[in-house]
């Protein structure tokens, strides 16, 4: 674990280094705040696949995409209000070797089939499961602390609400060549438990339009990304992320994440 770490906080290290642009610090603020007249248009989807042992006698894998659809909007100094959608794809207990990419299907049924004499159940399903709202909190006028509470309504059975709290931090540095973001929050679906993160950004400029970064989700998770503006309204961002060997956080499943996400706003961000 300490190894990871430090290998993390060098390459950030390195990536500060490197840059020569001065950093716009909306590159990285996922907590951005909307001034009076502005907006946000994110699209972000979220692919999570694990393997692992299924009745202890087959290798499985399960895949699940998650895609937000959010629209953020700015009232006034202190409040930003916003209106999510979120659709689901997933494929669960299909064969070790099959791709994560078969959630793009988005299939709605159940198949079989025996496997060295073991019957394997796979589950498929897809559709819109939540929409809902957010409330965005600026807590201090000179710092940037930003709160948000999210709920989510289900749109299919058996579905459940969710409620979403996040306390946002962003630092940008006085070089302005790097900039930390930290993002403690709890998701708790009403009908399962809840999941509790501490997630740690740190990024840097490369050119005026490109972004790299690396991410720490603690204790358990870490990853790289990049964002780049495809035009001054616009931006793309990948990021990979992979979930360390602790078994008592991942047990046996070996996870990883795959994610590309939109922004589009209407004002330049350079």
């Amino acid at each position: 674990m300490r190894s990871i770490i430090t290998v993390t906080l060098a390459v950030s290290l390195i990536l500060v280094a490197k840059a020569q642009d001065e950093i716009n610090p909306n590159v990285f603020a996922r907590g951005l705040f909307m001034p009076k007249g502005r907006y946000e248009l994110k699209l972000f989807n979220n692919l999570y696949t694990e393997t692992g042992p299924y009745n202890s006698e087959i290798d499985k894998r399960s895949s699940f995409l998650s895609s937000f659809l959010q629209l953020t909007v700015g009232t006034n100094k202190r409040i930003n209000y916003g209106f999510d959608m979120i659709y689901r794809s997933s494929v669960n207990n299909d064969l070790h070797s099959s791709s994560p990419l078969e959630v793009f299907k988005f299939k709605n049924n159940s198949s079989s089939q025996l496997i060295n004499g073991n019957e394997l159940i796979t589950e498929r399903s897809r559709g819109l499961s939540h929409a809902g709202g957010r409330v965005r909190l600026k807590l201090f006028k000179d710092y940037r602390f930003t709160v948000q509470q999210a709920i989510y309504l289900p749109t299919i059975k058996n579905a459940g609400s969710i409620i979403n709290t996040d306390v946002f931090f962003e630092y940008l540095h006085p070089s302005h060549k790097v900039m930390l973001f930290g993002d403690v929050g709890i998701w708790y679906p009403i009908n399962q438990s809840p999941f509790i993160y501490a997630k740690l950004f740190a990024g840097t400029l490369i050119k005026k339009r490109f972004a790299i970064y690396t991410m720490l989700n603690l204790p358990y998770e870490v990853g790289g990304g990049m964002k780049f503006f495809v035009a001054p309204k616009l931006e793309l961002e990948l990021l990979y992320t992979k979930w360390l060997p602790f078994e008592a956080f991942v047990g046996q499943k070996n996870p990883s994440t795959f994610n590309i996400g939109f922004r589009y706003t209407n004002f330049s961000n350079f």
